[in-house]
């Protein structure tokens, strides 16, 4: 989707993660300065798989069933210099995930876990077995449980305008819009579906 400034014509490129999402985003025309607010949330696209294939070198490993109720949330794994995109991911309630470079690594640590991975050409710094992430009902709701399993490049959470580093002994619960960031410049954006 693209975006025309209405004050000087200049035509500007929607990331396709932003209408996934739904976000509603201020945005500055480069051209001219003219703010503006983009509402994307009437936009918002229900079916990632079909509207948003996965990029060459994407790997997304296991399933959510989509026999389980209940609240699901969907992590966004992007670069943050570029903004590139790797992938939006659904995760649903009571599964655990492992986001690292290595199937059998994640594997070997839980073999219930599904694994999330991060191909080196997109980030080689992150770990093997990075981040875990487990999503556990709460009532009606779900939470998102976010761990460092021991990184060698840490992990950090961004949340409330701070960073902090995560300690591999905490279990730290992350709310929608949070995010992660591992290895030398990969972000992990949850939001709620």
């Amino acid at each position: 989707m693209n975006y025309t400034c209405k004050a000087c014509g200049t035509r500007v490129k929607i990331p396709e993660e932003w209408l996934l999402l739904g976000l509603n985003k201020r945005i500055t025309c480069k051209t001219c300065g003219k703010q503006v607010n983009l509402i994307l949330s009437k936009y918002k696209k229900t079916d990632t798989v079909a509207s948003n294939p996965p990029k060459p070198g994407t790997v997304i490993m296991g399933g959510d069933s989509p026999t389980l109720p209940s609240t699901t949330f969907k992590v966004s794994i992007a670069k943050e210099s570029t903004g590139e995109t790797l992938t939006i991911k659904e995760i649903a309630n009571n599964n655990t995930y492992i986001i690292g470079r290595s199937e059998k690594t994640i594997k070997t640590y839980d073999p219930k876990a599904i694994p999330i991975l991060i191909p080196t050409e997109f980030d080689g710094a992150v770990s093997r077995i990075h981040v875990l992430m487990k999503v556990k009902s709460k009532g009606a709701n779900g939470q998102v449980i976010v761990q460092d399993l021991k990184s060698r490049n840490k992990t950090i959470l961004v949340a409330h305008g701070t960073a902090q580093e995560l300690d591999p002994r905490d279990q730290v619960f992350l709310e929608p819009g949070d995010k992660i960031k591992i290895g030398l410049h990969t972000v992990i954006t949850l939001v709620s579906s």
